[in-house]
């Protein structure tokens, strides 16, 4: 099974491939008290992982799925989510995308964008990307009120990502699934599982303001899905089926009406 992708979100900026493995260095700028005089300092420096790109499979499966928030745009909410947690500093969201789906009138919500039930997405079954061993999960959250941001000062490290499953899939990486509705997650801690095996179902609890599955590869397990930094990953096949234009879903602040373009001549990628 394949994930046929109906709008990508692409846009300037740095691809995987533009650094070389090693050392990432992020700096802050500081004004030095005159008019464009500029002073940068390298405040962390992050190991880049080093081993080959993992391939997985897909995440979700059938038509009309948008990769939002994407690699490789600076400005976007996961290239540049770089925090720090006890003393060290980690970009886990790197690489990580949100997947929303769009229908087959190009709608990511239909009617009232106030009920979790209206989004094209919601309570979709999420399936397991690689074969691997369960060692996290969270499944008694409730959804968060889509159309807005949850309160920020009712978030913290343990419920941001809202109910999630862990998986380690080897080689010292672990595939991390965000936002799930609660009660359904159908795997536990311990557990060895298969890829494809039904995880759980696409919700909107956590931090999140409309359905969507978060989903990152990381090089550590843990359990905030933070503390840990961010590993590309490649999907084994999809079929690019469109593209959402990315200004105008950058601009904009609600997530109805129509969005998308599909391509003439759909193309396979493996």
């Amino acid at each position: 099974p394949g994930l046929d992708v109906a709008g990508v979100s692409v846009a300037d900026g740095e691809g995987v491939n533009d650094r070389p493995a090693g050392m990432a260095v992020f700096a802050i700028v500081h004004s030095r008290g005159r008019i464009g005089g500029f002073t940068h300092y390298t405040v962390a420096k992050v190991e880049l992982h080093r081993v080959p790109l993992p391939v997985i499979e897909p995440p979700l499966r059938g038509a009309g799925w948008v990769a939002a928030n994407g690699c490789c745009n600076s400005l976007i909410d996961h290239r540049g989510s770089l925090v720090s947690i006890n003393g060290a500093m980690y970009d886990a969201q790197r690489f990580a995308i949100d997947w929303m789906r769009l229908n087959k009138d190009h709608e990511f919500v239909h009617g009232d964008p106030g009920v979790v039930a209206n989004y094209t997405d919601y309570g979709v079954k999420v399936y397991a990307v690689a074969d691997g061993t369960v060692v996290g999960t969270l499944d008694d959250l409730d959804n968060q009120i889509p159309g807005k941001q949850p309160d920020v000062s009712t978030i913290t490290l343990q419920t941001v990502d809202g109910n999630h499953v862990i998986l380690a899939i080897g080689h010292g990486l672990y595939a991390f699934y965000a936002h799930l509705k609660k009660g359904s997650v159908t795997v536990h801690k311990g557990e060895h599982i298969k890829a494809g095996t039904v995880i759980g179902e696409l919700g909107n609890t956590g931090n999140s303001g409309a359905p969507h599955l978060h989903f990152h590869i990381m090089d550590g397990p843990s359990l905030t899905a933070l503390g840990a930094q961010g590993v590309p990953y490649v999907i084994d096949g999809f079929t690019l089926a469109g593209q959402v234009d990315v200004q105008k879903f950058n601009a904009s602040d609600v997530l109805t009406g129509h969005w998308g373009k599909r391509l003439a001549t759909p193309t396979t990628q493996k």
